[in-house]
């Protein structure tokens, strides 16, 4: 966080919305409004953004399509014996809040 105002920074994407309320909580405990001080964006879609009063920013993937893209890659590894790795765009969803 120290890093953030120190540099001046005027927003911040969270790697989940677990991490994006904790980084929430804390500039709200250090005096900081957000999305006056920076923007912040979580990821994932989590319900834990049900427990603020304002909803932070994300971006949420399909847990179907992800579910569905991991399924035919293990079918692929165990039942073809498929040597090479996974690479997949699945593409995400905003979802606005009031952080941004």
């Amino acid at each position: 966080m120290a890093e953030i105002i120190n540099r001046n920074y005027n927003s911040v994407l969270c790697f989940n919305d677990v991490f994006a309320v904790y980084f929430y909580q804390e500039a709200i405990r250090r005096g900081l409004k957000i999305p006056e001080s920076f923007s912040l964006t979580g990821f994932d879609n989590s319900p834990i953004l049900d427990l603020l009063s304002d909803r932070i920013d994300t971006i949420e993937l399909s847990v179907y399509k992800l579910g569905y893209e991991a399924g035919k890659y293990l079918q692929k590894k165990i039942v073809q014996r498929d040597t090479h790795g996974i690479r997949q765009k699945i593409i995400g969803s905003y979802i606005k809040g009031t952080t941004i």
